[in-house]
């Protein structure tokens, strides 16, 4: 039958058993390996956005709310989360640990995938390392994830010959059901993926129409039942638990989602040149012109983009010529087909949404599939082709190996959140509430702790307060709750959601949150998408209504009420200096002509503390329970006791006041 034509052979000639025990000692040293880079990397960096979301939305379901109380992806997901801190407590690292076991078990099923789809274990071998020193962001973990529990049983599925095909369309179409449940964007996809393959199927089994079109619906039927058996324990559960309605909205609402992205992606006009229209919503995806003349960064991911992109294009042309021209070689089309595919449906959520790093690197990991697979055939192929045949393959092959080259030294030791990165600023300790126990820079401890402080001292444990954009970890940190059920929002929530504007100043009417967060920062690095432009109406009421603005490191505070929340308190100066001078003379004197004076307190100061001599206030910096400040030098010119004491107008902390003498010069015998 011409579904039986053999794949081509790019394994070697080991024995099985020789080929198996490698395999078996290759995932035991790949696993040791993962251990000890892993070891600590969940706990480098604090990702109060993506991750902060999903602990906080895990931690409300804990609380008793039901899915559906915030937005986000399908239930299965946070449902794991659920079962962390019902065994752990309510705790970020683990979290962050069992997210890292995630990662590595389904960076194992890609390493299965591309074994199945090349035949070959030192290329499937290579994919693996590749996906290992480069895994997703934590909160990515399910972009990887989705890829993993469909790339293997497709690909089993696309080399199966006919009268074996049951099992692993069963497989194929069970994961799109978890899928389903866990990313029903991706479950979308995937069925639509898996649609292509069953009618390519059909259509090679050599018989009349009406036998073709029988056996499509066949293996359509198949496939939806096992969706729905796969998807079905959810539904009940939902059912049971009172959020079956929220669910299938949710479920039912992603085709209008997914077209709205398409239809609104941002950036397209910028592929062939720069733009100078405005892109709201979305990120710009770097034009060709940066391969030329964008800085080196920008350089090499405009040469992944782009060279991943022209791979894909010249793999897709090639099938489609193999389908016209070869139909007989069935399995080896089906197999190509399913490579290509499971490359493809990772494009658009990077290159149409979001084409950061953070996005490409799960495009990566499906396309180090396709990239090991067409590096091995051209390999192979290269002693039968002619000399410049033979020139062209080898160029392609040195390509993909730079593609993947770069893509790990660009994740390990370039993009901030790589392990070589991050290694190398983290070295302090920033310690919240809810197991967030993480190491940072000294500059983001500080500005953590900053934050924390005024979180903590402007609102009570569990109170809903408003933290704007993408920063719902601060509330976590801090026991406190988010008042939107949208954690995310940018410039495209108004367009996703109409109204959101209106309905957020009423619920903020109605629950009065004592804080509001909002951070100086434009999501989508436009000026359309910092919050104060597109939410200009909301903080129109937040500055009518807000009694106090307090500045801090990435934006703005707003206390609603700071006398409920302040309890005055007096601190004592447990050491200072110096404690005089002379009349007019400078000292511990500083690049600027002033002045540096020293206190230490008899606890730790926090932002707004400030120094005031004669109650006129310094330029003050906070270091823990040590704080410097400048005088000026016309403050020293005035001859007598003058008075120095510290207060923090934000917590109602005050010191009692010290003297500081300046005295005059000694006079001349």
């Amino acid at each position: 039958m011409a579904s039986r034509a053999a794949v081509p052979k790019t394994g070697s000639r080991t024995s099985p058993y020789y080929s198996r025990r490698f395999e078996l000692l290759f995932l035991a040293a790949a696993t040791l390996f993962a251990y000890v880079y892993y070891r600590d990397a969940y706990r480098l960096g604090f990702d109060w956005g993506d991750m902060g979301s999903y602990v906080q939305y895990v931690r409300d379901l804990t609380l008793g709310a039901k899915f559906g109380d915030a937005v986000g992806y399908g239930p299965l997901w946070y449902f794991l989360g659920v079962g962390v801190f019902r065994w752990w407590a309510v705790d970020f690292g683990a979290v962050l640990a069992v997210f890292q076991v995630v990662i590595f078990a389904s960076a194992a099923l890609i390493w299965l995938a591309a074994r199945q789809a090349s035949g070959n274990a030192i290329a499937a071998g290579i994919v693996f390392l590749c996906v290992l020193c480069v895994p997703p962001f934590y909160a990515s973990a399910i972009r990887m994830l989705s890829l993993a529990l469909f790339a293997y049983p497709l690909i089993l599925l696309a080399k199966a010959d006919d009268e074996q095909e049951f099992w692993p369309l069963a497989a194929t179409a069970a994961a799109i059901g978890v899928n389903f449940a866990l990313r029903p964007d991706f479950g979308y996809l995937y069925s639509a993926v898996l649609g292509i393959l069953l009618i390519l199927r059909a259509g090679q089994i050599g018989r009349g129409a009406g036998k073709r079109l029988g056996h499509l619906s066949k293996l359509t039927a198949i496939s939806a039942a096992f969706i729905l058996l796969a998807l079905a324990p959810v539904v009940i559960h939902a059912a049971l638990r009172g959020y079956l309605e929220a669910f299938l909205a949710d479920l039912l609402s992603y085709p209008a989602r997914l077209l709205f992205f398409l239809s609104h992606a941002g950036g397209l006009d910028d592929v062939i040149q720069d733009s100078s229209r405005k892109t709201a919503s979305f990120l710009r995806i770097l034009p060709l012109g940066a391969l030329l003349h964008g800085t080196r960064a920008e350089r090499e991911f405009a040469f992944l983009i782009y060279s991943t992109l022209a791979v894909m294009i010249v793999f897709g042309v090639n099938l489609a010529y193999r389908l016209i021209a070869t139909p007989h070689r069935a399995t080896e089309n089906r197999l190509r087909l399913a490579i290509l595919m499971i490359a493809a449906t990772q494009w658009p959520g990077f290159a149409l949404f979001r084409p950061d790093w953070v996005h490409f690197i799960s495009f990566m990991h499906a396309y180090l599939i396709l990239a090991a697979c067409a590096a091995l055939w051209l390999i192979r192929d290269l002693a039968s082709a002619t000399s410049h045949a033979r020139l062209v393959r080898a160029a392609a092959v040195i390509l993909i190996a730079a593609q993947m080259g770069l893509f790990v030294f660009y994740g390990v030791f370039v993009d901030a959140s790589g392990w070589g990165t991050k290694q190398a600023r983290r070295d302090s300790v920033f310690s919240g509430r809810n197991g967030v126990h993480q190491f940072v820079s000294a500059d983001e401890k500080r500005l953590y702790t900053d934050i924390s402080d005024l979180i903590e001292q402007n609102s009570r444990q569990w109170d809903r307060i408003v933290c704007v954009p993408y920063c719902a970890g601060f509330a976590f940190m801090t026991d406190r709750r988010i008042l939107f059920k949208e954690h995310y929002v940018d410039d495209g929530t108004p367009l996703l959601y109409p109204g959101w504007i209106d309905r957020a100043i009423a619920l903020t009417m109605e629950v009065r949150p004592p804080v509001v967060m909002v951070l100086d920062w434009a999501p989508n690095g436009t000026a359309d998408s910092r919050f104060d432009v597109w939410a200009a109406r909301y903080m129109d009421y937040i500055k009518r209504t807000y009694a106090r603005s307090i500045q801090f490191g990435m934006g703005t505070a707003w206390i609603r009420d700071p006398a409920s929340a302040m309890l005055e308190r007096l601190e004592s100066v447990v050491a200072y200096g110096p404690d005089k001078t002379l009349l007019g003379a400078p000292f511990n004197q500083q690049p600027t002509g002033e002045s540096a004076l020293w206190m230490k307190l008899s606890a730790p100061a926090r932002i707004g503390t400030t120094i005031l001599f004669d109650d006129r206030p310094l330029k003050t910096f906070v270091d823990g329970m040590a704080i410097t400040a400048l005088v000026p030098l016309e403050m020293l010119t005035a001859q007598g006791r003058h008075w120095v004491k510290v207060v923090n107008v934000n917590t109602g902390m005050t010191t009692h006041a010290v003297p500081f003498d300046v005295i005059a010069p000694p006079q001349a015998p």
